[in-house]
């Protein structure tokens, strides 16, 4: 299953949204591959609902703003669990000012 959320974010800079949310990932012990000159990351876990494959990445938006877009794949019992905490994050994300 794939599934994909984007939100826009005012107030900050791109690079800073993206090394944020990066470093939100390292926390969370997520093997995860960063390029933060083209503000990216990629990442692949194993769990007991099975293998999860995602996509990150933060662009700037027009006029202003700040776009973030996840982009994660996953078997169809984890799915659930994936979306909530996609739709969680960037919630966060947005009310961060």
């Amino acid at each position: 299953m794939r599934y994909e959320r984007t939100t826009t974010v005012d107030a900050e800079t791109a690079d800073a949204v993206f090394a944020y949310v990066a470093g939100q990932l390292v926390q969370r012990d997520v093997p995860v591959e960063v390029d933060p000159d083209s503000r990216t990351a990629i990442w692949r876990s194993s769990g007991p609902d099975g293998d999860c494959a995602g996509q990150l990445y933060v662009t700037d938006a027009r006029p202003r703003g700040v776009r973030v877009t996840v982009t994660v794949e996953t078997g169809a019992a984890a799915a659930p669990h994936a979306r909530a905490e996609i739709d969680s994050a960037l919630a966060t994300l947005a009310a961060r000012r």
